[in-house]
């Protein structure tokens, strides 16, 4: 409405206000009115007709002193000069209009300008005829108001208006604060309150004291005489005298109680909102590794070598123990990640795999310990790491030789404390789960080449479990390749019923140095390639140049392979076999089998296995 003045003169309305402009100004019970240049009125709203006990016809269009009576109108006069000449107009003071009594009034002017000029202005009139008498009682009741401030149950204080001085004061806040009556006595609430709190409260009582409002409220502290602190809300008002502050009454309630229970319940939402946001990252991830498809339903194979893997899984999965499967890659290091941690208490928590080799080095980082939203460039988002989600289950590693360097020692300490730092926060973040990593590579050589910590690696290799090349397994290639053939017949929708005798023979003489998924792939190309339900075998899906290797034939072997010493028995020899009965090194059988080659040598007298001549 500031721009009314400028509006067409021609209009019905001297201002060419709306209809709803005209009902909200006659809503209000402060005295409006909008005066030219001239001094006579162009506008007025009901409440400033009803005052002055005159119609719209006899205010509109009159000059001011013939509205108000000359004795006002030379009252105001030279404001009137003033807010001409561009300046705002405020003053309270004792106004007697014609045909209106005596009254206490704030009147404020606003001048509107076009350009350079002064084209009129706005009157606003707020009657404090009741609040200038409200202030004379209380005055006159001060003895009624001191035992109601002395009884109070909340601390209660005046003080002076200019100097903050405290005046007075009663028992409850001596009592709240440590303090005597004559210790608070010309004290202030700047002394007892910590500099950043009390910035607060001097702002609020200016911005107060400034404006309309009378009255501030705000929570802070208070310093006790002892030095400790507690939180209080203070309510305030400014008592006027001849229309000036010149006291302050503070009634002071103790909320230290109600700030702890806000606390509280704060780290409590925060509790929720991480395991809120844990769970919508648990979800995220095991949709991802749904639409995978990983096999992690069944482990294929009869084989003695393989029969002494999960002998080793099924020990060590029931523990908490950290595990580091060392194997080729393709030989099913995450299928014996997972049946671990199925075996273990762990089963019905979270299981987390990481790929070190297939994220950037630049990434594994916040994959893996989560960040904050800003934490680098192009961190929009707040991301919950892999350790979180796998909170209370187990994280697997897989091919942890290809960690950065740098990395690792993140890595150690959290296997050491179970405690890491999101990137771009400095609060600390506790989780309990269970570490299972893998590699293909030899870390031993690693360390050498001063690419893998030893430390870490010690922490690391509490239980090594070894996973066999598919040609050191070759009697399951057969069971694992008809389960690959049904998982493809499903997925193709084809009906090959069996893997004829030279398809056969090949798979069985052939290397496989990709192991289990070469096999797979093989098998998947082979389904493809079928028709008239008999499996495919060309030489162009077996590699020239791939046979297996003759070996040096194993010593026969007896007894049942579902006891546990006839299983040992038979993984040691097979693998003396294939190793020349070469016990250390790294190339050596007990390298093979990840154990030191003293416990090697005390299984083999243990179980009556000697070199034959």
């Amino acid at each position: 409405m500031g721009d009314s003045m400028d509006r067409d003169e021609n209009s019905n309305s001297p201002l060419n206000l709306s209809a709803q402009e005209t009902e909200i100004l006659d809503s209000l019970p402060v005295l409006v009115a909008f005066i030219g240049p001239d001094q006579r009125y162009l506008y007025n709203n009901k409440a400033y007709e009803l005052r002055h006990r005159l119609t719209t016809a006899e205010i509109r269009g009159k000059h001011i002193r013939e509205v108000l009576g000359e004795e006002v109108y030379q009252k105001v006069s030279g404001d009137i000069e003033k807010v001409l000449s561009g300046q705002t107009v405020v003053f309270e003071d004792y106004l007697s209009p014609q045909r209106v009594g005596n009254s206490y009034v704030k009147v404020t002017m606003v001048p509107h300008s076009t350009g350079s000029s002064v084209n009129g202005f706005t009157v606003l009139v707020q009657d404090l005829t009741e609040q200038k008498q409200n202030e004379e009682r209380l005055r006159a009741s001060e003895e009624e108001f001191r035992s109601i401030f002395e009884l109070s149950t909340a601390g209660k204080v005046e003080a002076d208006f200019e100097t903050g001085r405290f005046l007075r004061m009663n028992i409850k806040f001596c009592k709240m604060t440590g303090y005597d009556e004559k210790e608070l006595s010309g004290a202030t609430f700047e002394s007892i309150t910590p500099p950043e709190d009390y910035l607060q409260i001097s702002r609020l009582m200016n911005i107060t004291n400034n404006g309309s409002e009378r009255e501030w409220m705000m929570e802070h502290r208070i310093v006790r005489k002892d030095g400790s602190s507690f939180w209080v809300c203070t309510n305030g008002a400014f008592i006027y005298k001849e229309g000036r502050p010149y006291r302050t009454i503070a009634v002071i309630h103790n909320i230290n109680d109600l700030k702890e229970s806000e606390r509280k319940l704060k780290d409590a939402y925060g509790e929720i909102k991480d395991l809120k946001d844990r769970i919508e990252a648990e979800n995220i991830y095991l949709k991802k590794m749904l639409d995978e498809g990983n096999d992690y339903g069944r482990i294929i194979g009869q084989s003695s070598v393989m029969k002494y893997v999960l002998f080793r899984v099924e020990k060590v999965a029931r523990s908490s123990t950290t595990v580091l499967l060392l194997g080729e890659t393709g030989t099913g290091k995450g299928l014996i990640a997972r049946a671990i941690h199925d075996l273990s208490e762990r089963r019905s928590m979270p299981f987390v795999t990481v790929n070190c080799a297939a994220l950037p080095a630049n990434l594994i980082e916040s994959e893996l310990f989560g960040r904050e939203k800003g934490a680098y460039t192009g961190a929009t988002n707040h991301q919950i790491g892999r350790f979180e989600i796998a909170a209370g289950g187990t994280l697997f590693l897989d091919e942890i030789g290809e960690m950065p360097l740098e990395l690792q020692s993140k890595l150690l300490r959290v296997l050491e404390t179970g405690e890491f730092e999101k990137l771009g926060s400095s609060k600390t973040t506790r989780v309990d789960v269970r570490l299972i990593a893998s590699t293909n590579r030899d870390l031993e050589e690693e360390i050498a080449a001063g690419r893998f910590r030893k430390d870490l690696f010690y922490r690391l290799n509490v239980f090594p479990v070894t996973l066999p090349t598919l040609s050191q397994r070759s009697e399951d290639i057969m069971e694992i390749s008809n389960f690959f053939l049904q998982k493809f017949n499903t997925k193709y929708g084809k009906e090959i019923s069996n893997i004829p005798p030279e398809a056969a023979e090949k798979m069985i003489s052939y290397s496989w140095p990709g192991n289990v998924r070469e096999l797979q792939n093989v098998i998947e190309r082979a389904v493809i390639l079928s028709s008239e339900g008999i499996l495919y075998a060309g030489d162009e899906l077996f590699p020239a140049g791939k046979k297996t290797t003759a070996k040096s034939p194993a010593p026969a072997i007896t007894g049942s392979p579902d006891l546990l010493d006839d299983v040992q028995r038979q993984h040691i020899l097979r693998t003396l076999s294939q190793t020349k009965w070469k016990i250390e090194g790294s190339n050596g059988a007990a390298a093979q089998l990840g154990i030191k080659p003293s416990t090697l040598r005390a299984r083999m007298k243990k179980l009556g296995i000697s070199r034959p001549s």
